[in-house]
């Protein structure tokens, strides 16, 4: 501390210390990561261990967002579609379309770790474009009644359904194709809505009127909000894997699943159930009446040709 004309004045120091090579030997992550420790609010003279700061997570972040530009630059990311089948029919009748990303140098890259990345640094909204215009693509190029499909399921993040030209963007890319908008069914998560949920009933309200489906992905997974699905038009709604599995086994759970389930048709909407992985989970939502099921139990989500080749062996 000093004293300055009659006022005493002090000057806090904080430091960090990042070690290379052995933390980073990147430049860019060096500068990245000075960037984001000097955002932290620390307690002065206190030491600052390089494993409470999470260092190895932020470089880790900072790889997988360079993976996502190089992946949407080259072309590396790929739709994947898992079947999906009806109770009712006994046959595969839609799918599910799934992001995938396998990078040069990182490899395979978990959607549940690039997705939310993405999500964060806003991305994600090409991605998103990349798998529409894919899914449209396949859609055009294939008799969808010979497959025996009535549509394919996609997933809309909550960043994309919350652009300025989001409506426009869908349009677009469908009118691009010449599809009908009845082969699309397109999803968003239950807690989505919970970011500007008047901008976000809006656009799917004008999805709806447009004639694209719409289905509730990973229900009663966290806060289930029965009034917001029972105040949106959702035909489908997703009931979330956990709960699935869980219900086959558990008693309790049981009777709450097959009473939501009650809830869905009530309103003219059908279930799927996520994350059927045995004979023993089947044959209970066959026995309950539920709609469709989706999981390992018939077939892992495949690429567009194994896809195809599954369906016309299966259908």
């Amino acid at each position: 501390s000093w004293e300055v004309e009659g006022l005493d004045i002090s000057c806090d120091i904080l430091m960090t210390h990042i070690d290379y090579p052995n933390d980073t030997d990147d430049a860019e992550n060096m500068t990245a990561l000075v960037r984001h420790f000097n955002r932290m609010e620390r307690s002065v003279g206190g030491i600052i261990d390089i494993e409470d700061l999470h260092i190895h997570e932020h470089i880790r972040v900072k790889l997988v967002e360079n993976a996502i530009e190089r992946g949407l630059k080259n072309n590396s990311f790929e739709v994947y579609y898992q079947p999906i089948r009806s109770l009712e029919d006994d046959t595969f009748v839609t799918a599910e379309a799934l992001v995938r990303l396998t990078d040069p140098e990182l490899g395979p890259i978990s959607p549940a770790e690039f997705i939310p990345i993405a999500e964060n640094n806003g991305t994600i909204v090409a991605i998103g474009d990349y798998v529409l215009e894919t899914v449209c693509k396949f859609i055009s190029e294939n008799d969808m009644e010979k497959l025996g499909l009535r549509y394919i399921e996609l997933n809309l993040s909550v960043i994309q359904c919350l652009q300025k030209d989001f409506i426009e963007n869908v349009e677009r890319i469908v009118g691009k194709y010449n599809i009908d908008s009845g082969y699309l069914c397109l999803e968003v998560t239950e807690t989505a809505s919970n970011y500007s949920p008047t901008v976000f009933k809006r656009n799917l309200e004008k999805l709806g009127e447009k004639g694209f489906a719409l289905a509730l992905d990973d229900f009663g997974t966290g806060y289930a909000n029965i009034e917001r699905m029972v105040t949106s038009d959702f035909r489908i709604v997703k009931f979330d894997k956990e709960m699935t599995q869980y219900s086959s086994s558990e008693e309790r759970l049981k009777n709450v699943f097959e009473k939501l389930q009650n809830v869905v048709h009530s309103m003219d909407s059908k279930v799927v159930a996520e994350g059927v992985e045995t004979k023993e989970q089947y044959d209970y939502l066959k026995r309950i009446g539920c709609d469709y099921i989706q999981g390992y139990y018939f077939s892992k989500p495949v690429p567009e040709d194994e896809f195809v080749e599954f369906i016309l062996a299966n259908n």
